[in-house]
């Protein structure tokens, strides 16, 4: 059964820059990956099943929060999700792989969509103020029964077989 499932990050305030792609200035708010190989909620995530699936985070939405839609974790690209979470024109760019083998994911957020939205500005406040940012990446998985210990002598019982990435979203107010 496929299940949608966050995985979460903490932003580095620093690292926030602008860049400006044909005409649009953008926002530029990067974040990295799990480590290789981790486990939560006792699923391993391999890292050859993320490195097989990350392009599908490339282009994404990106959304402030938890799409949520009727209770339940919701796709981002619904249009209730945008219409709730969304920041039009915000979307993930894949950038590559580290030297410890997460994957830096760069959330681009038009500036003048901070500028002229209730949840722009929120971000565009918590930016300036250098408040905790956290990502939480949306993925589509099936988990494989698999009782085991990882590298890191963390114990699960599952194994996820990676359908597709959903989303990165940006949190502000929930930590990673």
């Amino acid at each position: 059964m496929q299940s949608l499932v966050n995985i979460s990050s903490l932003v580095v305030n620093g690292d926030i820059y602008t860049e400006t792609i044909e005409g649009v200035e953008f926002m530029v708010i990067p974040s990295k990956t799990m480590p290789p190989g981790v486990v939560m909620n006792q699923i391993l995530y391999d890292a050859d099943e993320v490195e097989a699936t990350i392009h599908t985070l490339d282009g994404s939405p990106v959304t402030l929060g938890h799409p949520v839609v009727n209770g339940r974790f919701a796709a981002a690209r619904a249009p209730l999700a945008q219409a709730k979470y969304g920041l039009l024109g915000a979307h993930n760019r894949v950038k590559g792989k580290t030297d410890d083998g997460r994957w830096i994911v760069e959330k681009l957020v038009p500036v003048e969509q901070m500028q002229n939205t209730e949840r722009g500005k929120k971000l565009a406040e918590a930016i300036k103020s250098k408040a905790p940012i956290h990502t939480s990446t949306g993925v589509y998985l099936t988990k494989i029964d698999e009782i085991g210990v990882n590298a890191m002598g963390q114990d699960y019982q599952f194994r996820a077989k990676i359908d597709r990435f959903d989303h990165d979203a940006i949190l502000l107010n929930e930590r990673g």
